[in-house]
């Protein structure tokens, strides 16, 4: 969990999982998160059950790989449980074991979906949250809803996942529009948005120390043009945003659910002006489908990243289910077509399959090498110099000066006794070579140790930094590997 990017966010959690069991706010609530603070709290506490305070900082921050391998395993296991859940519902719905096995397949379809699930970070934990919304939809398809108690239910389902989703990551709200196109009535409606807000408020109330916090950052994304509360003043700016939604909506587990709701909406267009049959709740679903996964990828666009769509991307499974459901209820393949319909959609599960188990073995095959890269990297031979981590770096030191920071800098001095006086790090986002405890001048460095020697992968920020205070200082970059720059001032530098 202390390779490359995989700290960022695994080790916040994990300082905010250790804080929140030992009874303290967490300090990073920017997505909120809250949801993966209390189930890695859970972990931890289970992990240990008899001590609390400082014992238990200690406990924690001797074996963070421990707790970390541990948390995830059980999000692992979670979400193993929704996918058996999620085929059983499948198959009661369908008769059919292709369609559970499809919707099982729904973490596999896409690498950006099985990167996250074993992280200790929000995409995982809504992988689980999708899966249990699947299966409400599911749900929903088996009967009309005709009652108001049904419609009741199906509300505080919804809601209550929709909240847990929400509190688990802001940027996914927009994928929890879709219900209000299946639940029957405006009341149903009206009850669910009421559900829902009661479930977020309750889900988020771990973050209630910080959430002054949370409100700003809300605030700054909001009322910033770009990324992460960046930008000039406003909501958006018009110019490329659509260019990003677009190339967001190119990958196929997001851009297929769009094509399937048009290609649904037409067909159902048309047939009512035929006066033609059409299946209701399939239609609706599709339509909410769709434009949910559309207004998704425009609220993603404003910082494009792959991540935020995981949602969306577990929601394709769904999609193509209720399609092939909507289909075989409009009578049109019987006999001999729905035959080859049926043998086409099986030749197309078995490609799918195979390509998705191929993409996983290259996934493994890949965070193998970078393993055995991070590794290779000794970096003890200097020692005797200034080592300093930049974003995003291989180490465990710069993994856990990383977590205390992000969450509020209350560890400071437990993370100081586990780090060597020559260890420190490059804050990007402010511009500071920091220790456990603070600001440190680079210049001053430089001249209290022989060399400097700095390892990481965003060089731009630090060599910006570099040129500002020790612009005399000429670096060679000879250790650098495939993943991480080395730049360091020393005599030697042998290469790995």
């Amino acid at each position: 969990y202390w390779m490359w990017h995989v700290l960022d966010p695994s080790y916040y959690y994990l300082f905010d999982a250790m804080a929140l069991a030992d009874l303290q706010w967490p300090g990073h609530v920017y997505h909120p998160g809250t949801t993966v603070h209390v189930l890695a709290a859970l972990v931890v506490k289970a992990l240990n059950p008899l001590i609390s305070g400082d014992q238990l900082i200690a406990r924690v921050l001797d074996a963070p790989e421990f707790h970390l391998v541990a948390i995830g395993t059980v999000f692992l296991a979670l979400q193993c449980a929704g996918l058996i859940l999620v085929g059983r519902v499948a198959f009661a719905v369908t008769n059919s074991r292709a369609m559970a096995v499809l919707m099982q397949a729904a973490p596999f379809l896409s690498m950006v979906i099985f990167k996250n699930t074993y992280h200790v970070k929000p995409e995982s934990v809504l992988v689980l949250t999708m899966l249990a919304f699947s299966i409400i939809a599911l749900t929903a398809l088996k009967g009309e809803l005709q009652g108001r108690r049904e419609q009741t239910r199906l509300a505080l389902a919804f809601g209550v996942i929709a909240g847990f989703g929400v509190a688990t990551k802001l940027t996914a709200a927009p994928v929890f529009l879709m219900p209000l196109f299946v639940l029957g009535s405006f009341r149903a409606v009206f009850l669910y948005g009421l559900f829902t807000l009661g479930a977020f408020a309750l889900f988020v109330v771990p973050a209630a120390g910080n959430i002054e916090q949370l409100l700003s950052f809300v605030t700054a994304i909001t009322t910033k043009t770009g990324p992460y509360g960046s930008g000039d003043p406003g909501f958006i700016k018009l110019d490329g945003h659509l260019t990003a939604t677009l190339s967001i909506l190119k990958r196929p587990t997001a851009g297929l659910s769009v094509v399937l709701a048009l290609l649904a909406g037409g067909i159902a267009l048309w047939r009512t002006r035929k006066d033609l049959f059409v299946p209701s709740m399939e239609t609706r679903l599709l339509l909410g489908i769709g434009l949910v996964v559309f207004v998704h990828a425009l609220a993603v666009a404003k910082q494009p990243t792959a991540n935020y769509m995981v949602p969306s991307y577990m929601l394709f499974p769904l999609s193509l289910m209720v399609f092939c459901l909507f289909v075989g209820k409009l009578g049109v393949l019987t006999g001999k077509r729905r035959t080859i319909a049926i043998n086409v959609g099986l030749v197309g599960l078995m490609i799918l399959f195979a390509s998705s188990a191929k993409r996983v073995y290259e996934q493994a095959h890949e965070q193998s090498e970078q393993h055995d890269e991070a590794l290779a990297r000794d970096d003890t031979e200097f020692d005797h110099c200034a080592r300093i981590y930049f974003f995003p770096a291989s180490s465990p030191h710069y993994a856990l000066f990383m977590g205390d920071w992000w969450t509020g800098s209350r560890f400071q001095k437990q993370v100081a006794e586990r780090t060597a006086s020559n260890l420190f790090w490059f804050e990007q986002n402010i511009f500071q070579v920091r220790d456990a405890y603070g600001e440190k001048n680079l210049k001053a460095l430089s001249e209290s140790f022989p060399c400097l020697h700095l390892r990481g992968g965003h060089t731009g920020p630090i060599s910006k930094q570099l040129k500002q205070a020790v612009p005399d200082i000429s670096f060679q970059t000879t250790c650098s590997t495939r993943n991480e720059a080395v730049l360091t001032n020393a005599e030697t530098c042998r290469r790995p």
